[in-house]
């Protein structure tokens, strides 16, 4: 009998160069697959909801995987978590439904970059964009307004992409003020390639005067990369949740 096991996770991507396995690199995905392959002594192959790339980090990723092995998820999540590095911690596992597809059947996905907006940085979030100049959150928020819906992204991607169709549907931007911190919560029900980092960097330059909130709109509309914001870092973005 077949089982399709699904497990949540969360990273820090600092020292991975991202999810998805490459290989001769260290990747999250590599990681769980020989962890599996330890504890399991089968060939496994995992489907992931989101993939993350260099430098970005989860507090909830989604993935899944067949094997033929009855399962014990109290002790599986106690066996990974002994064997995976400390920056990749098992959070839950549990059986799926057998045609469960970590990836496609998610409705949505949902990103946060934390940006810290104040003159000195923090000795202990060490995983967050400093800025230390103040941002104009209002016209960030004006300009978060024209991404809302069904859209063509193709200037908020990387050039090197190799996605054909760059329309996404973003449901929700919400910016924020926690303390010290500036959060901006992006969620649709796909993203390209560093699109979440180049749309939080046009965003930040709204937000710091170097250019005027409507201009969002006008980038959307010209679809190329040259007209939009520089990449925010990486170590600010986590990927929160998934929606099934």
């Amino acid at each position: 009998m077949l089982h399709n096991i699904k497990i949540i996770l969360e990273y820090d991507g600092t020292r991975y160069k991202g999810f998805q396995i490459q290989k001769d690199l260290d990747t999250i995905q590599g990681r769980l697959e020989d962890c599996l392959n330890t504890i399991l002594r089968e060939k496994i192959k995992i489907k992931y909801s989101s993939r993350t790339d260099t430098g970005v980090h989860a507090k909830e990723q989604v993935i899944n995987f067949i094997t033929e092995n009855k399962i014990d998820h109290v002790k599986l999540q106690r066996s990974m978590n002994a064997i995976l590095p400390s920056d990749v911690v098992v959070k839950h596992i549990e059986e799926g439904e057998t045609d469960f597809d970590s990836r496609r059947y998610a409705k949505s996905r949902e990103y946060e970059y934390y940006i810290l907006n104040r003159k000195y940085p923090s000795a202990f979030d060490k995983n967050f964009m400093l800025i230390d100049k103040e941002l104009d959150i209002e016209s960030m928020i004006l300009a978060s307004k024209y991404l809302i819906g069904k859209k063509d992204f193709k200037a908020f991607c990387k050039d090197s992409s190799e996605v054909k169709n760059t329309v996404r549907n973003v449901n929700e931007v919400e910016i924020r003020k926690e303390g010290d911190f500036i959060v901006i919560k992006i969620i649709a029900n796909s993203f390209i390639h560093q699109m979440v980092r180049i749309i939080v960097g046009t965003l930040i330059e709204v937000g710091l005067s170097k250019r005027e909130s409507y201009e969002i709109l006008q980038i959307l509309e010209k679809k190329q990369r040259i007209f939009a914001g520089k990449v925010a870092e990486a170590k600010g973005l986590y990927l929160t949740k998934i929606n099934y």
